[in-house]
């Protein structure tokens, strides 16, 4: 049997693999060059100094997990100079390639106060407040009818999650968490709305399409509700309601920051 001579050879890439990523142009419109790059490990390194990368053990540990081989691919940013493609030469190093997408300008303020939760339902809280484009969260260690403490260890273990929730998210800034050093009447002064259960008729998205300003600071209630004591303290016009239901804390927290999106998406 005779073979016919190629006229041309076209070596075969797959559109994910890292070889094809390498030469792939920096056009944004190319719709077969960039979305490519989101099937990348995405890491937030906040102390990059280009042109290299020293991971910290924890990620070596992340990267082991997803049974990452060196020489490889992936994304990092670090809030501050945007998204960057990293060869991979071990687990612990590597070279900056070019800058994927720069660093975009900082969302509006949105803080959210929130008194601590049970372990799994702060965590959940506060994954979905990332995701949700919070910029600062805010512990209030103590309420009439909150009887969970907050530890330095549990914190230090929430601001993993942060981080762990803004590199799946995609989202170029990294909240910020802490345990807040007021008093509750001092947060009761400083917060712009407080979720309050049926006694309030200030409905949220009424009371957020009024606001003109890019910022707003959301007091959410704890897993026992408002003290009369505590709602006393309450000026009223800073009292929202989030409808006829009584809804979990963790719940009226992303119910909050949903809302909020949504208005100052369509404004």
């Amino acid at each position: 049997m005779l073979l016919r001579p190629l006229k041309s050879f076209t070596p075969l890439l797959s559109p994910r693999s890292p070889a094809t990523l390498l030469f792939s142009t920096n056009n944004p419109s190319d719709s077969h060059s960039e979305p490519s790059y989101h099937t990348l490990p995405r890491l937030y390194t906040p102390n990059l100094t280009p042109p290299t990368l020293n991971l910290t053990p924890p990620q070596t540990s992340h990267l082991k997990v997803l049974r990452l081989k060196p020489p490889t691919l992936i994304r990092c940013f670090d809030g501050k100079t945007g998204e960057h493609l990293i060869n991979l030469t071990s687990l612990t190093t590597g070279t900056i390639l070019k800058t994927l997408l720069p660093q975009p300008p900082p969302p509006p303020s949105v803080t959210l106060y929130t008194p601590p939760l049970k372990k799994k339902r702060l965590k959940t809280l506060i994954e979905k407040s990332v995701e949700l484009s919070v910029t600062s969260i805010k512990i209030v260690p103590q309420t009439d009818y909150s009887s969970h403490k907050i530890t330095d260890k549990q914190i230090d273990k929430l601001r993993l999650t942060i981080e762990s929730t803004a590199c799946q998210c995609e989202t170029f800034h990294v909240p910020k968490l802490s345990v807040t050093s007021k008093n509750f009447k001092e947060v009761c002064e400083d917060v712009d709305v407080i979720a309050v259960e049926r006694v309030c008729e200030n409905n949220v998205l009424e009371k957020f399409l009024e606001v003109e300003e890019e910022f707003m600071k959301i007091f959410i209630g704890p897993e026992g509700g408002w003290s009369h004591e505590e709602r006393e303290l309450f000026k009223e016009e800073k009292c929202i309601t989030l409808g006829e239901k009584v809804m979990r804390a963790e719940t009226a927290g992303i119910y909050c920051l949903s809302v909020w999106n949504a208005v100052r998406n369509i404004k």
